[in-house]
């Protein structure tokens, strides 16, 4: 199959015809008039739709501004606070090495008056337990005796006395 320039199949390249209008002098009127004023309520619509996409950009605009200072005014309000949190938290350690050795020092008191409370407690053992020894000598070495005594009373009491 050949392709030729007489092939009437394929649609040939051509420039597409040029549209010429008469000439109208400014002032005249030709009989457009009606189409005039529809062309003109078109571009009134067309200006208006456009003044209210310029005024809704207007708007998009200013909330875009006022946006951005809402993030600029965040920002300096978290910068205030990191620089409050840093210098509470440096005062926070001068206090605390302020303190530390205070507290240490109440420390070695608190381990000194319960060594000496250790101390005392074991000598009150011991003293009570000297005690206890103490008394249960003298039950051994008088206990004997109270017996004695004891059951001689009751045999004194059963004995008829003459």
């Amino acid at each position: 199959m050949s392709i030729g320039p007489n092939d009437k199949t394929l649609p040939r390249a051509s420039h597409p015809p040029e549209l010429t209008l008469p000439a109208v002098q400014p002032g005249s009127s030709c009989g457009f008039t009606a189409g005039r004023s529809a062309i003109d309520g078109h571009l009134q619509a067309i200006e208006d739709r456009v003044r209210a996409l310029r005024l809704l950009l207007l708007v998009a605009i200013g909330g875009l501004v006022l946006a951005g200072g809402l993030v600029f005014a965040q920002q300096q309000s978290i910068q205030r606070l990191g620089q409050q949190i840093a210098a509470m938290q440096g005062l926070a350690d001068k206090k605390l090495e302020e303190l530390t050795p205070k507290l240490e020092q109440r420390a070695r008191r608190v381990e000194l008056a319960a060594e000496r409370a250790s101390q005392v407690a074991d000598s009150l053992e011991s003293r009570l337990k000297a005690s206890e020894d103490r008394m249960l000598n003298s039950i051994e070495q008088r206990a004997p005796q109270i017996f004695d005594k004891y059951i001689e009373k009751k045999i004194q009491n059963l004995t008829p006395r003459p």
